[in-house]
């Protein structure tokens, strides 16, 4: 077909969208509406369309716009077509047979007419009319059968009447007539009103994709309204309802027929150049050349159609073109809403509305739809724009969307990670730092609070920021540095970032396997992020998830993370394999643990080499309950299921059956049969909501049923491991390569007790269970798919108790496994299968070694040491006889020193240890001392160095040799997780340390003298591969006059933070953030959890304490800095019974505060000589602070200009600020405060005036 070739009137198309399919019609060349509700016509048309074309679940009708009845609007037309296509077809309404063959055509053949015009012709042009007055001629005929006298005419209308019962009660029960009925009083035949009120297509130009409900929610009130250039939004409240909507109305559609008519031409036009690669990587580059493109091609449409534009409107068209077709439609005007902070696109497409965050009105849905090909689009243009792949092999993509005056970070996950197919997450993040003016006008705090903090932070104290989660500590933290003067140096100390990997989680009490990218990602996708620092996104745990990490005693136990976070990256990333197979991926800054003058501390990854000993776990606590059986009924999706007990079932449900199978289409011959042989479709048996049944299950009708219940006995679970090692599929069998009598009796044991028959494969080797329901039980709900090159354990498996897992291990070692000379091994040709082995098998506390590939393709995987073996023998073993006796065998060799199971000690140790140890060996020749020789001796030792080794001796660690270092480009995301006290987490079983959160970047091209270092972590002792937090804190007197920044206190760095504090190891302000909701929570935070003194904790000067707080409603939630509190240093013990904590500011201020009784404040009045013993000056210039950051919020308000707000504008105005200070101070004397915010006032006017000025000059030249 043609460009511009045109189709008949109401030619159509069948568009299947995932499980949608689409009957498109286009109406361009009707001459009647494209309207069910107001054209009988049209409605009749759309009616023999659907009575021929079955299971069609949307209607969209195309004249210049598309008019789109959805899936619940569809299905009440699709059962008025299947009754029209019904009584077509039905014989006894045929003529021959009512009026002819029965002898009554003198008596039925205008009443029969009649009937035939009202199901032939009114039917599908207006069902409610046919229905009215089929009830009227059914009124009419049963007076005249009760007025008839002939016996013959009376039994000629009795059955003429019966038959319109029947067609009248039938189309009576359809859904659209009881919809109508209640709005049929006083109705008219031909009055399409009640259509109107029934159908309510949703309109869009046919050059959208996205589907907008344009018309205002008759029901909602009006919350707000603005615009957004040419887009006009109105947000909606809903009586009785919690839900809010972000209602937004486009400018294209307020276009002319004539303009939809160029566009639609236009982007036809467009749409036969595809963008190349290339030009999709320059998106800005691309956007000017197709916009350029677009004003000339609109400008030569509308000279051919002789319709005359303005350059306004001719720009305005080019605009929307852009979005249609290399932009990304109603997305970009969303995202241009600086109020929106993430856009939400949910799978399947067509079936929900987009959804934002708003920062006025938190979770919006809005009126736009997005559709399954817009998704695909977007798909497209991401996979060009960021080069990377998205398909189900990388099921996830992240990548940065830039439009003019708008980045977002916009997040892709398709099947297999999301089984219903694309869904979309886009982010406007801050990328400026925040500042208390931000605060003050988002209402976390008021200027006095403001002007408090300000104060402090310029008298050099010592602070803590502590909240709950997500209540703003970091980003308040963040508005700290801001106002700290900018000739002042500050350093950060944070820890630093990892990358994706496997892991075993908990979710909400269940195990899975996933990868810290998808397990990230999905959290961000379905909750949104926390806040966005220096592109940081950090999320909570919103879905009770907890990780395998390292505690401070060295047990590897399950942790509540606190934190989950992703940023992008470009950088090398190092990929290390140890001895024992283990890989990962981390970026070279982020560490991982090793051991270092006999204790564990964090190392850099780009600080290991070859050689070098990490942690990795020797056990993981998978304690999970006995799973006893799994009933297949809520899981299956196809098939039938039969037994004695459903047959009774259906005979006592037999009417509820009858409505239910006629409504899935079935026929009543088929309804009865079902009853008769007691069985059913899946998709009744759930419609009937039958959820627990005791009976079996066939996958297909001919295929042999297999019992509804699975019971996870040894050998059901021994035969699914068998089937990982050396199992397949045909079309309707599962075929296992058993060779053993031992393997073979098991087969045909679990055929028996399944009632299924096993045959030999033609390869006279392998058995066959002849099942296709087995077969399809085992691979669609088992999960146990793939190939030799692809399987792995499913994560079913993971919530199994030990002795179940164990009979797992049992059935894929029998397969695939032998127990040799010299060590027990299992070559497998799927990498990723042996690592989930290696993780299920350090349940049982057994290391297996992963090496390299051989010539076959295999991988050697081995377990190498008695200890090992006997555990293996104990818990595991094989089902052959002969392979037991082997392991056996291996089992009697005499344990000599295990060269692998080392504590890598120093010289300086085993010095100490000379009278226990072998000097000459441990010393000398620098040999490793082994774990188990460790805890032998450990008793011979004592006092510090005693408990010392015994955390080492009898930690959950198994130190892991380096075997290889890969250094490899990368550019994506990586990722990392926060776990408050253990600071870390297992990942590819090996144990990984956590991240940093302050916009030092940001901070930096602001101008600011800003240094980032990292330390070590709570985990370390004295010293580390990297600089101690003790020793990196004291450094800073090393470095100048330097503010102290630290990121988040958690554990032992709170001990060197706090004689910082005391020594006064920064000449500046001191701050942080920490996890607790109150002054006293901070204290025994820091004192009781962690072992700071009460004396030392005296250090804290102030403590911020920001929590979320929540509307009376609950609906909504505001954070907010609660108290400012002081600490004083007179108390002893315990400061909440010592009066030790002075609320400054608790919401408002307190009378300690206005009264001038903290100790803080003098302290830094004593400091500076025109304050000293002068609390009204103090006081003064705390609320000239607060006036200055109010003037600023004024200013922004007044003028609408939010730039005013932002970083790069408070740090100007802070200058400034200091230097009225002093130049008021030179010029009188001394401060006087009038006179400073008067000045401080008129700069800001000025600087504002010229900026008003500039935009008005370009303005002028603009229009000019």
């Amino acid at each position: 077909m043609t460009l511009f070739e045109k189709r008949a009137c109401f030619a159509y198309d069948i568009i299947e969208e995932g499980d949608d399919k689409v009957l498109k019609i286009d109406c361009n060349q009707c001459t009647f509406a494209p309207s069910i509700e107001d054209s009988d016509i049209c409605m009749a048309k759309v009616m023999e369309l659907l009575a021929q074309v079955s299971n069609v679940t949307r209607v969209v009708l195309v004249q210049k716009k598309d008019y789109e009845y959805d899936f619940a609007q569809t299905q009440i037309l699709n059962e008025i077509a299947y009754f029209y296509r019904r009584l077509s077809k039905e014989q006894r309404l045929n003529y021959s047979t009512m009026c002819v063959s029965s002898g009554c055509e003198r008596y039925l053949q205008t009443s029969y007419a009649t009937m035939k015009r009202l199901i032939s012709e009114l039917l599908k042009s207006d069902p409610i009319a046919a229905y009215v007055q089929l009830r009227r001629l059914q009124r009419s005929e049963k007076i005249a059968e009760e007025a008839a006298v002939d016996k013959e005419e009376h039994r000629c209308l009795t059955s003429f009447s019966s038959v319109m019962d029947w067609i009248g009660d039938a189309l009576e029960k359809t859904k659209f007539i009881q919809l109508a009925k209640p709005h049929l009083v006083g109705y008219k035949t031909g009055d399409r009103d009640i259509y109107r009120r029934l159908l309510h297509p949703l309109i869009r130009p046919d050059f959208m994709f996205a589907k907008l409900m344009a018309s205002y929610p008759m029901e909602g009130e009006v919350l707000d309204s603005y615009s957004i250039g040419d887009a006009e939004v109105t947000i909606f409240g809903f009586p009785d309802d919690v839900k809010t909507l972000y209602h937004v109305v486009p400018p294209e559609f307020k276009f002319s027929e004539e303009k939809y008519e160029i566009l639609d031409t236009a982007r036809r036009v467009l749409s036969e150049h595809k963008p190349t690669k290339e030009e999709f990587v320059d998106s800005e580059r691309m956007r000017e050349v197709f916009y350029n493109i677009g004003l000339d091609l609109i400008q030569d449409l509308a000279n051919t159609n002789q319709l005359t534009l303005s350059q306004e409107e001719v720009e305005e068209l080019a605009h929307v073109l852009l979005r249609y077709t290399v932009g990304f439609g109603l997305i970009e005007i969303l995202l241009m809403d600086p109020k929106i902070q993430d856009v939400s696109i949910n799978s399947p497409m067509g079936e929900a509305p987009m959804f934002i965050v708003h920062q006025d009105f938190d979770d919006c849905q809005t009126n736009i739809i997005p559709t399954s090909a817009e998704a695909e689009s977007w798909a497209t243009k991401l996979r060009l724009m960021s080069g990377r792949p998205l398909d189900e092999a990388n099921p996830i993509l992240d990548t940065e969307l830039k439009i003019p005056g708008m980045t977002s970070r916009v997040a892709a996950v398709t099947q297999p990670l999301n089984p219903s197919g694309l869904a979309f997450s886009f982010r406007r993040h801050r990328d400026k730092p925040w500042t208390l003016p931000l605060f003050i006008n988002t209402g976390m705090l008021n200027s006095l609070a403001a002007g408090l903090l300000w104060f402090c932070i310029d008298g050099t104290r010592a602070m803590l920021v502590a909240g709950t989660r997500s209540s703003g500590k970091t980003s308040l933290l963040g508005s700290f540095l801001v106002e700290i003067m900018r000739r002042y140096r500050i350093i950060t100390i944070e820890d630093s970032v990892t990358s994706d990997a496997e892991m075993i989680v908990r979710r909400n009490g269940r195990f899975e396997r996933t990868t810290i990218g998808a397990l990230i990602d999905g959290l961000i996708n379905n909750h949104g992020y926390w806040y966005n620092m220096s592109d940081h996104e950090i999320t909570g745990n919103s879905e009770n998830i907890e990780v395998f990490a390292m505690n401070k005693e060295g047990k590897i136990v399950l942790a509540r993370p606190t934190k989950f976070i992703r940023h992008n990256v470009s950088k090398p990333i190092y990929k290390v394999t140890t001895r024992t197979g283990r890989e990962i991926k981390v970026t070279g800054d982020h560490s991982l643990f090793t051991l270092k003058d006999d204790k564990i501390v964090d190392i850099k990854t780009n600080e290991l080499h070859e050689g070098s000993y990490i942690a990795v776990p020797r056990s993981l606590p998978l304690n999970n309950s006995e799973l006893s059986q799994i009933n297949l009924l809520p899981k299956v999706c196809q098939g039938f299921v039969e037994g004695d007990g459903l047959k009774t079932f259906l005979q006592e449900h037999k009417n509820d059956l009858v409505e239910i199978g006629r409504e899935a289409g079935y026929t009543d011959q088929t309804i009865r049969r079902w009853i008769k042989l007691g069985y059913l479709p899946i998709q009744i048996v759930q419609d009937m909501g039958i959820t627990n049944l005791n009976g079996k299950f066939k996958a297909t009708w001919n295929s042999h049923p297999i019992p509804l219940i699975v019971h996870l006995n040894d050998d059901f679970l021994t035969f699914i491991g068998l089937w990982i090692a050396d199992g397949c599929y045909d079309k309707n069998s599962v075929i296992i390569s058993v060779g053993e009598p031992e393997e073979q009796a098991l087969v045909k044991r679990i055929a028996k007790t399944l009632g299924v028959e096993v045959k030999k494969h033609s390869d006279d080797f392998s058995l066959m269970i002849n099942s296709g329901s087995l077969r399809y039980v085992m691979r669609e709900i088992l999960g146990l798919k793939g190939t030799a090159y692809t399987k792995r354990i499913p994560s079913w498996v993971f919530n199994l108790s030990r002795p179940q897992i164990a009979c797992v291990m049992r059935g894929l070692f029998t397969g695939d496994g032998c127990a040799a000379l010299k060590e027990i091994v299992m070559p497998l040709a799927s990498r990723a299968l042996l690592n989930d082995v290696q993780t299920l098998l350090l349940l049982f506390g057994i290391r297996m070694r992963i090496g390299k590939k051989r010539r076959d393709g295999t991988i050697n995987a081995g377990i190498s040491t008695v200890k090992d073996w006997k555990k293996f023998k104990e818990h595991i073993g094989f089902l052959q006889g002969y392979k037991n006796k082997n392991v056996s065998s291996l089992c009697q060799k005499m344990s000599t020193h295990d060269s692998t199971d080392i504590v890598p000690l120093s010289v300086g140790i085993k010095q100490k240890l000379g009278t226990v140890f072998r000097y000459a060996d441990y010393v000398t020749r620098d040999y490793n001392v082994g774990r188990a020789k460790l805890q032998q001796v450990i008793q011979e030792t004592d006092g510090l160095l005693h408990q010392q080794l015994k955390q080492l001796a009898f930690s959950d660690i198994y130190w892991d040799e380096v075997r290889s270092i890969e250094i490899i480009e990368y550019e994506g995301l990586v990722y990392d997780i926060s776990v408050s006290e253990c600071e870390s987490f297992v990942v590819n079983n090996i144990v990984a340390h956590n991240t940093l959160e302050l916009p030092t970047d940001a901070l930096r091209k602001l101008g600011y003298n800003i240094q980032p270092l990292k330390v070590a972590s709570a985990l370390a002792g004295k010293e580390t591969s990297e600089v101690s937090a003790t020793r990196g804190i004291r450094s800073t007197l090393r470095l100048g006059d330097s503010a102290l920044i630290v990121g988040e206190v958690r554990s032992e760095e709170a001990i060197a933070l706090y004689e910082a504090m005391r020594v006064g190891a920064a000449a500046n302000v001191v701050a942080g953030t920490i996890h607790a909701a109150s002054p006293y929570g901070v204290f025994d935070r820091v004192v009781n959890d962690i072992g700071v003194p009460p004396t030392s904790f005296k250090a804290t000067d102030l403590i911020v304490i920001a929590n979320p707080v929540r509307t009376a409603s609950g609906t909504r939630r505001q954070r907010r800095v609660l108290q400012i509190t002081e600490v004083r240093k007179t108390w002893q013990k315990d400061p909440m019974k010592e009066n030790g904590f002075v609320d400054l500011m608790s919401y408002k201020i307190t009378d300690e505060l206005r009264n001038g009784n903290s100790e803080v404040l003098k302290d830094i009045a004593a400091r500076i000589r025109e304050y000293a013993g002068k609390w009204d000056m103090v006081w003064e210039n705390i609320q000239l602070r607060a006036d200055v950051k109010q003037a600023i919020v004024d200013m922004a308000r007044k003028s609408k200009n939010a730039e005013l707000l932002e970083a790069p504008f408070v740090t100007l105005s802070n200058d400034v600020f200091h230097s009225i200070l002093d130049s008021v101070k030179q010029e009188v004397g001394e401060i006087d405060s009038k006179r400073v915010l008067f000045q401080f006032n008129d700069w800001m006017k000025r600087i504002v005036k010229q900026q008003n000025g500039h935009m008005e000059e370009r303005a002028r030249t603009h229009m000019e």
